[in-house]
C-alpha cells in the first residue's frame, strides 16, 4: 500500500494523509459546508468520490477482501478559508453556517439525516420524470387530434374552454419595470369601494365636446364568418342616454322587428343582433344597422363563437368620407373581403382593385387596376371577396359611405388556427403619419404599412431602421417580437395596421387585426366594454411621459398588474404600458387629462380580439 498523496489544510489546523488500497486509481473531491467522507472500494472501482468541507473528515478504507465497512478515524482540520470555530477539539465545535454545536453524535444524527434526505429527493425526482412521461404523452395525443381537425370546426363544448379565472402566465420582459411614479398611496384598480383619493373630477368630462370615434350616429355591419356567430353592438356613455336602434325600411319585417328599438341606458348596454344580417359576398343587401343615440357615446361591434372572434370600433357617421383604402392579409384557406355600406340615396361607388389575381363580378372579369363601379342606396350594403390578398385598392364615392376589411377566417405566418379578422376603416382624410406600434402580448406581431400617397417613411423597430420612399398605394410588412415596439413616421398620411398572430402560449390565441391609432389622434378620455368570457384581456397605453398617473375607472394601476412597459426616446418621448384589465366597463383617463392611445385585446382558447379606442382624426 502507498500513498498517491496528501493535501494540507493551511492555518491552524491538521495535516491528513490517507492510505488508500493500490487497487484504487484515484480519489476526487468535492466541497460540501460540514465534513467529508472518503471511502474506497474493490478493485473494479476506478474512483472513489469523497467531500470537504470547513469541518472535519472522515476517512474509511474497505479492503477487497473485507465484506464490512469498517470506520478509521475521526479526523479535524481547519483550513485557511473555514467558517468553522472550534471551542474544543476532543468534544465538538461551533459551526456559523448553521447556528448550532457540533458533536461527534450529532455529526452521526446528521448523516442520517443527510442520507434520508437524499433518499427523499431522489424519490421525488423519480415521481417528478414520471409525471413529465405521463404529460407529454397526453399533450402529444391532443396535438395529434387537433392537428386532424378542420381549421377549428366547432366540434366541442364550453367544457373544453379554460378558467375565466386563470391568472396572466409570468411575462418576461428584459424592458419591463414596476409602476411606482406615484408618491402617497392611492387606491388602485380594480376597486368597488370610492376613496377621498379617487379622481373624481377626471373621471367626466363633457359628453359635448368628446372628439375621436365619439359621436351620435353610427353605421353597424357584419362581415361574412365561415360559422355562425353570436353578434353584438356594444354602446357606451358618459351619461344616461336614449338609444334609437333602426334597420332600413327595405329589410325582412320579421328580421327588422328582432332589432328595431327604443331605449335607455344609464352608462351602456350590449344589443344582440341575428346571425341572419351577416353580409354574403357579391349582393346588394340591406344589412346594416344605424346606431342613433341623445349624446356622444362610442361603438364597438363583436361577432363572437367558440374559437373565433372579430371585434371593431365603429366611426361616427360625421366623420365618414368618400376615400378609402382596404387593408386586409393574404388568405390562407379562405377570403379576404371588404364591404361598404352607403347612408344616402343615389351614392355611386368605384373600386380599383390591386390584386396578383383576376375577380370575377356579374359575369365580367377584372385585374389589378382596373375599377368596378356600383350604385347604392341608402342602408344598403356590398361585400367583395377574394383568395388573394386585396390590401391596397382604393374605394372612392360620390358620397360618404362606411367601409369595412379583413378577413372571413385567416391564420398568418402559418402558425395556429384562422381567426375571424375586421376593421372599420378610416377616411384617407383623417389618417395620421406618426405611429407608435406596441406589441401583442404573447405573441409576435405583423404590422402592415400602407402609403396614401408617394411618401418617405421612416421606422424604428427593435433596433432596426429603415427610411425609404414608397409609392401611392404601396406597403409594407413588420415582423416584431412580444417584446418589440415600433416607432414608424412618414411625410404624408400612412395607414397602419397591427396584425396580432398566434400566441406562444399553446392553444391561447388566434390571430387579432386593429387599426393602429396615430399620434395626433390621442384622446384623454376613453370609455370601453372589455368583454366577458376571455381568460386574458388588457389595454395597451401609449403616452407622453410625465409625472401624471393613469387611471383606471378612476383608480391608480397596481404595479401587479403592469404586464410590460418600455420608454421610446424620440422627438417626443413615449411610455408605453400593457395593463391587465378586467371584464365589463372600462373608464381610462390620467390625473392631468393627457393624451394618450389606447388599444384593448383579449385571448381565449384559440381565438383573440383586438380593437383600438380611436382611429380617426
Amino acid at each position: 500500500m502507498y500513498s498517491n498523496g496528501s493535501e494540507d489544510s493551511t492555518g491552524s489546523g491538521y495535516a491528513r494523509i490517507s492510505a488508500i488500497s493500490s487497487s484504487i486509481n484515484s480519489t476526487q473531491y468535492s466541497r460540501g459546508s460540514g465534513y467529508a467522507r472518503f471511502s474506497a472500494i474493490s478493485s473494479s472501482i476506478n474512483s472513489t468520490e469523497g467531500s470537504r468541507g470547513s469541518g472535519y473528515a472522515r476517512f474509511s478504507a474497505i479492503s477487497s477482501s473485507i465484506n464490512s465497512t469498517e470506520s478509521i478515524e475521526i479526523y479535524t482540520a481547519i483550513s485557511s478559508s473555514t467558517s468553522t470555530t472550534y471551542d474544543n477539539i476532543s468534544e465538538g465545535y461551533y459551526d456559523r453556517q448553521i447556528g448550532q454545536f457540533i458533536t461527534p453524535n450529532s455529526r452521526n444524527s446528521s448523516n442520517q439525516e443527510h442520507t434520508k434526505d437524499s433518499k427523499r429527493q431522489c424519490f421525488i425526482v423519480i415521481l417528478s420524470v414520471f409525471a413529465v412521461v405521463i404529460s407529454t404523452t397526453v399533450a402529444t395525443i391532443a396535438v395529434l387530434y387537433l392537428q386532424g381537425q378542420d381549421d377549428k370546426e366547432d366540434t366541442s363544448s364550453d367544457d373544453v374552454r379554460l378558467s375565466p379565472n386563470n391568472s396572466f402566465p409570468e411575462y418576461s420582459s428584459s424592458t419591463s419595470s414596476s409602476y411606482n411614479d406615484h408618491t402617497k398611496p392611492l387606491p388602485e384598480y380594480p376597486s368597488t369601494t370610492s376613496s377621498p383619493y379617487m379622481y373624481h373630477n377626471t373621471t367626466k368630462p363633457s359628453a359635448d365636446h368628446l372628439p375621436g370615434s365619439w359621436g351620435t350616429r353610427f353605421i353597424v355591419l357584419f362581415m361574412q364568418n365561415i360559422r355562425n356567430t353570436k353578434k353584438s353592438i356594444y354602446v357606451t356613455s358618459v351619461n344616461g342616454i336614449r338609444i334609437n336602434v333602426t334597420t332600413s325600411e327595405r329589410l325582412n319585417s320579421s328580421l327588422k322587428s328582432e332589432i328595431d328599438q327604443t331605449t335607455s341606458i344609464y352608462s351602456f348596454e350590449q344589443f344582440l343582433i341575428p346571425n341572419s344580417m351577416e353580409l354574403e359576398g357579391f349582393k346588394i343587401e340591406t344589412k346594416c344597422v344605424l346606431i342613433e343615440t341623445s349624446q356622444n357615446s362610442m361603438v364597438v361591434s363583436q361577432a363572437d363563437v367558440y374559437s373565433s372572434v372579430g371585434m371593431t370600433t365603429h366611426i361616427p357617421i360625421h366623420k365618414l368620407s368618400t376615400t378609402y383604402v382596404i387593408v386586409s392579409t393574404n388568405p390562407v384557406k379562405y377570403f379576404s373581403q371588404f364591404a361598404v355600406a352607403s347612408i344616402n340615396e343615389n351614392t355611386m361607388i368605384s373600386i380599383t382593385f390591386q390584386m396578383n389575381d383576376t375577380l370575377q363580378i356579374d359575369g365580367k372579369i377584372y385585374r389589378s387596376g382596373e375599377t368596378f363601379s356600383i350604385k347604392l342606396n341608402c342602408y344598403e350594403t356590398y361585400q367583395i371577396q377574394h383568395t388573394v390578398d386585396l390590401t391596397g385598392t382604393f374605394v372612392q364615392s360620390s358620397l360618404p359611405i362606411a367601409v369595412f376589411s379583413g378577413n372571413d377566417c385567416n391564420k398568418l405566418n402559418g402558425q395556429g388556427f384562422c381567426d375571424h379578422l375586421i376593421e372599420q376603416l378610416p377616411p384617407t382624410s383623417r389618417i395620421d403619419a406618426v405611429y407608435v406600434v406596441p406589441p401583442h402580448l404573447y405573441s409576435n406581431t405583423k404590422i402592415r404599412i400602407i402609403a396614401i400617397d408617394k411618401s418617405t417613411i421612416f421606422y424604428n423597430c427593435t433596433n432596426k431602421t429603415l427610411y425609404k420612399s414608397y409609392k401611392r398605394m404601396e406597403y409594407f410588412d413588420i415582423d416584431i417580437s412580444s417584446n418589440g415596439v415600433c416607432y414608424i413616421q412618414s411625410n404624408g398620411p400612412i395607414l397602419v395596421a397591427s396584425f396580432g398572430l398566434s400566441s406562444s402560449i399553446r392553444y391561447i390565441s388566434d390571430p387579432s387585426m386593429v387599426i393602429v391609432p396615430g399620434f395626433h389622434q390621442y384622446q384623454n378620455y376613453y370609455k370601453i366594454i372589455v368583454p366577458f368570457g376571455y381568460d386574458y384581456s388588457y389595454i395597451t397605453v401609449i403616452m407622453e411621459q410625465s409625472d401624471s398617473l393613469l387611471l383606471l375607472n378612476g383608480y391608480t394601476v397596481a404595479s401587479s398588474n403592469i404586464l410590460y412597459q418600455e420608454f421610446l426616446y424620440y422627438s417626443t418621448h413615449f411610455k408605453v404600458m400593457i395593463i391587465r384589465v378586467f371584464a365589463g366597463e372600462l373608464t381610462v383617463t390620467t390625473t392631468k387629462s393627457d393624451k394618450f392611445g389606447l388599444m384593448c385585446a383579449g385571448m381565449n382558447f384559440f381565438k383573440s380580439f383586438a380593437f383600438s379606442g380611436n382611429s380617426v382624426l
